[in-house]
């Protein structure tokens, strides 16, 4: 018994050896700091794109960004270490492994575009909170849906395309003469940006009641598809934290239900400690009436 406590305990310190690198790069004060660097690092290359910043803290700016591209590095290094072959299957892992590898491609010659797309790494922020994580994969949860709702909003588009080229090609070829050239001055309506006083009215004056077809347009295109683009993220974002409050809730079961077995295991152990105590302590009272006799 004593044998398999001694097993036990050198098996629990192996998988305390072999998770210390996960412990530490997984702990919220090591993530908080990468987080830091992560929000420093996308100051600093924000402040990069300013001559006196360059011309004056150009060196130190660059020795910064250097030092930035080591530590991340470093904290992808760890979870490799950690996590192995498991590293890669998370979407999550894969998107920081791609934005640090980029990081390391010359900024030079040919290259020298590329460190344009450095600020990429401020993408790293959707990993590291969780709020942003929620709605991040909320909105890839409904990319089919927004689809559907693109594919609709499309359809619509090109319907009052083609009434507004017959209706109004003749007196505002420069806005509705084409489906192409209509399409675009619905869209600037939709977005209601001068499209009174920009294009209504003025289509109004030569056609008093296009009010009667531009009014629909806007209530459909502009409130109602865009109300329906809020209600499908509202509700993969409820999904989304309802699915983590169920894995969450599952997680806590599978541990409370492993504890309880690791109880049941010690109380056999111990039952079983007692009855071998049990045995030998009426061995010893039979060798001792033996003794007396």
């Amino acid at each position: 018994m004593a044998e398999d406590h001694k097993t036990a305990d050198h098996d629990g310190e192996q998988e305390r050896k072999l998770n210390f690198l996960g412990r530490l790069v997984y702990s919220k004060w090591f993530q908080g700091i990468i987080t830091t660097c992560i929000i420093l690092n996308s100051i600093q290359l924000g402040l990069d794109t300013s001559q006196w910043w360059t011309s004056n803290m150009g060196l130190i700016s660059e020795w910064c960004d250097k030092i930035f591209i080591c530590l991340f590095a470093l904290e992808i290094l760890l979870k490799l270490c950690s996590d192995k072959f498991r590293f890669f299957l998370s979407s999550w892992n894969i998107f920081d492994f791609l934005v640090v590898a980029f990081s390391f491609l010359p900024g030079n010659g040919a290259f020298s575009i590329l460190r344009t797309f450095r600020i990429f790494r401020t993408f790293r922020l959707l990993n590291k909170l969780d709020r942003l994580r929620v709605i991040t994969e909320s909105l890839i949860s409904s990319i089919p849906s927004i689809g559907w709702i693109c594919f609709l909003l499309t359809l619509w588009f090109y319907i009052c395309s083609v009434i507004s080229t017959n209706l109004f090609r003749s007196t505002f070829p420069d806005w509705f003469g084409t489906i192409p050239r209509s399409m675009y001055s619905l869209f600037q309506i939709m977005t209601l940006e001068s499209w009174s006083m920009g294009i209504v009215r003025p289509v109004m004056r030569q056609h008093p009641y296009a009010w009667l077809f531009f009014v629909p347009f806007i209530i459909v295109a502009t409130y109602t598809v865009m109300n329906m683009f809020i209600g499908v993220l509202v509700s993969a974002i409820s999904q989304i934290q309802e699915e983590k409050k169920g894995s969450a809730a599952a997680e806590h079961e599978e541990r409370k239900k492993t504890r309880d077995m690791e109880i049941l295991a010690e109380l056999k152990a111990v039952r079983a400690e007692i009855s071998e105590l049990k045995t030998e302590n009426s061995e010893l009272k039979a060798k001792l009436d033996s003794l007396k006799k």
